[in-house]
């Protein structure tokens, strides 16, 4: 569609407007398609932070309920020190969901 001598300016004109209606729905299509693709993305990141929140209770517990068992097992006390390490561990990783919870929810 290029402007040739002789070519009358008026459905020159008419068909440049067309080019910019069309331009126009582009890129609204591909804005649209974007704003559904970071809809998505950010539904994705915010699975994955709750996700890592419950891998990292279950860290915290399992660690201190290993170190009670561990320290039982070097001083004979058991099973006195893996219940302290259950729970201490269930308290610390109970307060690090809630704490981390409230700051994503914000």
């Amino acid at each position: 569609m290029h402007y040739r001598p002789g070519m009358d300016e008026e459905k020159f004109r008419a068909q440049i407007e067309e080019l910019r209606h069309q331009e126009k729905k582009v890129r609204q299509k591909i804005g649209s398609e974007k704003a559904v693709d970071d809809t998505q993305q950010s539904s994705r990141s915010r699975a994955m932070r709750y996700t890592w929140l419950g891998a990292e209770f279950a860290a915290i517990f399992f660690a201190f309920v290993y170190g009670g068992n561990w320290l039982d097992g070097r001083l004979g006390t058991k099973p006195w020190l893996v219940l302290v390490g259950i729970i201490t561990g269930f308290s610390i990783a109970l307060y690090r969901l809630i704490f981390v919870a409230r700051k994503l929810s914000e």
